[in-house]
């Protein structure tokens, strides 16, 4: 696989950037876009954003052994699910008289990414070497 460096330099900026926003303005931004855009648009991009998730996740944008890169990306992910559930429950969970309207499509790529995040090699730092762990201390601790 080829990868691209201007586009690795570049997703690290953006998950730097998320990285570095508090979680209220990411609740924010994503409320607004689905006042802007609406349920069903909105739920298109959460769908998006749940299939991006997971091909990161699946080492699809970064080589496995770039850990800083992947550990970062974990940590972005997980701040991310916050406000998403978030919506996601308020927004998405039709009362039971409109079961009908259920996004079950959406729900099963939210659960794919959510399970592939937590389940993800990366974060089991007891198959690590002290080294590894120990630049894995130190990310997890440097960064906001």
């Amino acid at each position: 696989m080829i990868f691209n460096p201007g586009l690795g330099e570049t997703s690290i900026v953006f998950l730097s950037l998320v990285l570095s926003a508090p979680t209220k303005h990411i609740y924010n931004f994503l409320e607004s876009s689905y006042d802007i855009e609406g349920k069903d648009n909105f739920a298109t991009l959460l769908t998006q954003f749940f299939r991006v998730a997971t091909s990161i996740l699946q080492n699809d944008a970064y080589p496995s052994n770039w850990l800083n890169v992947n550990i970062l990306t974990h940590k972005v992910l997980i701040k991310m699910m916050d406000p998403v559930a978030t919506l996601l429950k308020r927004l998405f969970i039709p009362p039971p008289s409109a079961s009908h309207q259920f996004k079950s499509e959406l729900w099963k790529d939210a659960f794919l990414m959510l399970l592939k995040l937590l389940s993800s090699e990366q974060l089991v730092i007891e198959d690590f070497s002290p080294q590894v762990r120990a630049v894995i201390f130190s990310v997890l601790c440097l960064t906001p």
